[in-house]
Parts: C-alpha cells; sequence; structure tokens
C-alpha cells in the first residue's frame, strides 16, 4: 500500500511481559487500518492488538478478535510511534508516548508466541497486511494476509 516503513523484530520476547512498537509515517488512503500487535496464536491472525482505524477515527484496542477499548480522536499526523506494553492480564497503549488506552484481561492470552505490525484495511480489495516474528526460531519471518 505505498507504506515506505521498515521494520526491525526481534525473537527474544522473553516470559510474559513484553512491549512492542513501531513508527508510522505517511499510509496511503487504501491502508486505513494500523498498529502494533502481541500474543498472536498463530502468523496473521488476531492476538492483542492495539491500532488506529481511519475510517472510523479511533484508537481500538483488540482482545482475540473483540474490540474492548476505544477513543475516538483524529490522527496525529507525521511520524507517530504506536507502543503496546504487555504485562500478563495488564495492557497500556500509547501514541508519541502519550497513553490513550488501558485495558485489563479477565482471561488474556498467554504466552509471547508472535508480535509484530499491522498494516492494511479488512475489505474484500484490500486485505490486512500483517508483519510477525516467530519466537520458536531465531530467523525472521513475514507473513502476508
Amino acid at each position: 500500500f505505498g507504506n515506505g516503513n521498515r521494520y526491525q523484530m526481534s525473537d527474544d520476547l522473553g516470559t510474559d511481559a513484553m512491549t512492542v512498537q513501531a513508527d508510522f509515517t505517511v499510509i496511503v488512503a487504501d491502508a486505513t487500518f494500523r498498529g502494533v500487535s502481541g500474543r498472536l496464536p498463530a502468523p496473521g491472525s488476531t492476538g492483542i492488538e492495539f491500532v488506529y482505524d481511519d475510517a472510523l477515527g479511533e484508537w481500538q484496542f483488540y482482545d482475540g478478535s473483540t474490540t474492548v477499548a476505544t477513543i475516538a480522536e483524529a490522527w496525529p499526523g507525521g511520524a507517530v510511534t504506536m507502543k503496546l506494553v504487555i504485562r500478563t492480564s495488564s495492557f497500556t497503549c500509547y501514541a508519541n508516548d502519550v497513553l490513550k488506552l488501558t485495558y485489563t484481561a479477565a482471561n488474556p492470552l498467554a504466552g509471547n508466541t508472535r508480535a509484530g505490525i499491522v498494516l492494511g484495511n479488512f475489505s474484500a480489495s484490500f486485505p490486512r497486511q500483517t508483519c510477525d516474528n516467530f519466537l520458536a526460531s531465531t530467523a525472521r519471518r513475514f507473513f502476508l494476509n
């Protein structure tokens, strides 16, 4: 979708706490959904995600495939650093170091199996794109859905 950002990913995710961060700059109109994710149970699947939805004009937090927290706010523009902090069942979401959302899960996905970035949208003509890493391998593997 014309996004020129580069991502450096690590497979050393530690125990049940991690921080996932990525910088987003100019995204073309077709890529209306972007953010960071962790604890994905399978490549490209929905796990714990902090995203921005251009169509709705809001920050969103997903637990599994369910939106559990949102805040309506315009995209700040320019370079935006999105950060998702995962600490067992407590999650905090930041944009440019400003707290946007918090959530505590009753039954959170466990373990640090994968983490990565989300780009794209969910229409039939422009599928979601994700970039994940694998804890089980030292190689970086990137997936497009």
